[in-house]
């Protein structure tokens, strides 16, 4: 039998927590690497779940990939197209900038909404366009973005968060 190799972005006492400990769920053979399934979370092996890489749509992503049991692929699949559907209505929705001098439509709710700090602009937009459509609304009025400059070491970067009122 080869080795086990753990990464090398793995260190210390999380490499402990990569390896399992357990067994599968289903077949009950013992596991080498902690996999979960991502709808039930119970370990699973090879053989009893299916992976599944990055899953995006139109630019977003909806899924980090992982693996998912046999048993649960027709609901994962729910979720996936669940997603899809959201974003299909959130590109639905109009924003309107806090410096836009139209006609804007009332405020549904009369509630201000942001999204997380995100790395590019057009995915903290994305994320209100969801929250607004979570809502029901079909628009955001008074957009705007704060953009921070965070570091981590020596390292500094850009974040966006979009807030806006729906």
């Amino acid at each position: 039998m080869l080795p086990l190799i753990i990464p090398a972005f793995v260190l210390g006492s999380a490499a402990a927590a990569y390896i399992a400990k357990g067994k599968c769920k289903k077949c009950q053979s013992k596991l080498t690497l902690n996999e979960k399934c991502v709808i039930c979370e119970n370990e699973i092996c090879g053989d009893c779940g299916e992976y599944t890489g990055e899953i995006s749509y139109k630019n977003w992503v909806i899924f980090q990939g992982g693996r998912c049991c046999l048993d649960h692929i027709d609901k994962f699949e729910k979720q996936i197209n669940l997603s899809k559907n959201k974003i299909d209505i959130a590109d639905c929705v109009i924003l309107y900038s806090k410096n836009y001098k139209g006609k804007i439509p009332r405020h549904t709710l009369n509630k201000e909404i942001k999204s997380d700090f995100h790395k590019n602009k057009d995915s903290a937009e994305m994320e209100l366009k969801l929250l607004a459509s979570d809502n029901g609304c079909t628009s955001i009025t008074n957009v705007s973005f704060i953009k921070e400059t965070k570091s981590s070491d020596n390292y500094k970067y850009t974040v966006w968060q979009c807030y806006g009122k729906i």
